[in-house]
Parts: structure tokens; C-alpha cells; sequence
């Protein structure tokens, strides 16, 4: 099953298989250190601080929008880059970038309207940036197959009310620095 929905070009990534294009995708500080004698985490270096993880990711985006390799969010180009984002230092700055292109501009592109596109320009861009809201306290493993959350529109107040019926349906979000927000409902 898993071989009939999976390309294999899209899964395999040697180093030397890239692309010219992801050659110069980071700095070269941003890439995996060898490790140093009597380091025990691998050499690997996690920046904490969102605002380290943010200058990454912009310096990044500016490396990826020079190269035109921002121009889609298909995903098998997200797919490309996140192998090639897969070898730098930092766990932080490929997790924020997945939730911000793939979950965030991802799910407004894929599911929004035409009045949606400048928000998917700017979260592209990242002047805005978003958080992704899937999974509820309960579900656990069964994320997005459990969703108690509900989501109507009030005619009164012209506003979409956000029910959520009980502590365990309560959403718990990846976010790094993110205010805007795509719930699943």
C-alpha cells in the first residue's frame, strides 16, 4: 500500500543525487557538525530561542524565493526541499518550516478560496505566520480521525463560532511563533 501512493524518486536523497539548485540552500554553519570527542548529542545543535529559529527559516525562505524554488507549494517540490532541509543542525527550523508551508500555506492553498491568495502569498513570504490546529487533547495517536470540534457559522454576528464540547476536544496546535491559525473542525 504504502509503495502504491509513495513515488520512489520522491524518498530517496543522497547528498549527491541534489539537485545544483539545493546546493547552496543554507549557510554552511547550518549544516550537521561532526561530532566533537565526549559530545554525546551527535554534534547536532537545537536552537531553543524562537527568534534564532526565525532568523534561520527567513534566511532560508530569502536562499529559496533567490532560487525560485518557492514559485508552488506542489507538494513533491515541499517534499524536495524538506530532504534537502533534512541535513542541517537544526530540528526547530525544519519542523517550522513544514508547519508554515506545508500545514499553513499549505491547507489555506489547498482549501481556501480566491480571496485567500494574498493570505498564502504572505504566509509564503512569511509576513505572516501561522500554526496549525489538528489534534485534540484526547485523540492522541488518532489525530484527525477523532475531531469533536465543531464549527458553524452565525448569522447574528456575522463571526464563525468555534464549539468545542468538552476539556478533551480542546486543540492542541504546532506553533513556533505563529498567530494565525488553520483549525480543523
Amino acid at each position: 500500500l504504502v509503495r502504491r501512493y509513495r513515488p520512489k524518486r520522491l524518498y530517496v536523497c543522497p547528498l549527491d543525487s541534489q539537485s545544483d539548485a539545493y546546493t547552496s540552500l543554507l549557510p554552511v554553519d547550518f549544516y550537521t557538525k561532526p561530532q566533537q570527542p565526549g559530545n554525546n548529542d551527535g554534534g547536532y545543535i537545537y536552537p531553543s530561542d524562537s527568534t534564532t529559529v526565525l532568523e534561520q527559516l527567513r534566511t532560508v525562505v530569502a536562499t529559496l524565493h533567490s532560487q525560485q524554488a518557492l514559485t508552488s507549494l506542489d507538494p513533491h517540490n515541499l517534499i524536495d526541499l524538506h530532504e534537502r532541509l533534512a541535513y542541517t543542525n537544526s530540528n526547530d527550523l525544519v519542523n517550522w518550516f513544514t508547519v508554515q508551508f506545508n500545514l499553513f500555506a499549505g491547507s489555506i492553498s489547498a482549501l481556501g478560496t480566491a480571496t485567500h491568495a494574498t493570505l498564502v502569498k504572505d504566509a509564503r513570504e512569511l509576513k505572516k505566520l501561522g500554526c496549525f490546529a489538528l489534534t485534540e487533547k484526547n485523540a492522541g495517536v488518532l489525530s484527525g480521525l477523532l475531531c469533536d470540534t465543531i464549527a458553524y457559522y452565525n448569522q447574528d454576528t456575522k463571526k464563525i463560532v468555534i464549539y468545542t464540547p468538552t476539556d478533551d476536544a480542546k486543540k492542541c496546535w504546532i506553533s513556533y511563533a505563529g498567530n494565525n491559525e488553520i483549525e480543523y473542525a
